[in-house]
């Protein structure tokens, strides 16, 4: 599945239309110095039966050399805090498709699944994630939260595990077993 936002479903900024969306846009989130204007779609989250926000995420992995590296996106939460690309699963959207969105707006990454790692709790923050392994189509070099000041950076996997949320570490490890 390759997704090109045009066909989606969702509505996803653009970056030739990108200034007069901010226009419109609420401020719900920072990146550093940097903020991000979005819609607010919370309350169009899906949510499962015990409360939990349900939510995709896209890992992409290359081979550099010998080096095998994982793609990570800066947090906002810390000047050394990444993540792995992803977010609320939207009403009428599934699984494939919200992590596919999410890699493309926090990213900046066109992709197309590979396979699916797993399904993954936050039990804390109320989360079940699943987690799709992402082959890359294309890095574009501007994207949406890049122009907020959101960061993108291949890492190894030990570098990765120094520098991701806690939260995500086991992610990491199940990606880096496969």
């Amino acid at each position: 599945m390759v997704c090109d936002f045009k066909n989606c479903g969702t509505k996803s900024f653009y970056m030739h239309g990108l200034k007069s969306e901010i226009k419109n846009a609420t401020l719900i989130r920072s990146y550093g110095k940097a903020s991000r204007p979005m819609r607010k779609n919370n309350g169009q989250r899906q949510r499962d039966e015990n409360g939990f926000r349900l939510r995709a995420a896209g890992v992409c992995i290359r081979q550099f050399g010998r080096e095998r590296q994982i793609l990570l996106v800066s947090s906002g939460k810390g000047d050394d805090l990444w993540v792995i690309p992803g977010g609320g699963i939207e009403k009428n959207e599934d699984e494939r498709t919200a992590a596919l969105r999410e890699v493309y707006e926090e990213a900046g990454i066109r992709a197309q699944i590979v396979s699916r790692v797993g399904e993954f709790r936050d039990e804390e923050r109320k989360h079940r994630t699943v987690v799709f392994l992402l082959e890359v189509v294309e890095e574009l070099s501007e994207w949406e939260d890049g122009y907020f000041g959101r960061k993108r950076q291949w890492m190894s996997f030990e570098e990765s595990m120094r520098k991701v949320k806690r939260s995500q570490s086991p992610i990491i490890q199940r990606v880096q077993s496969i």
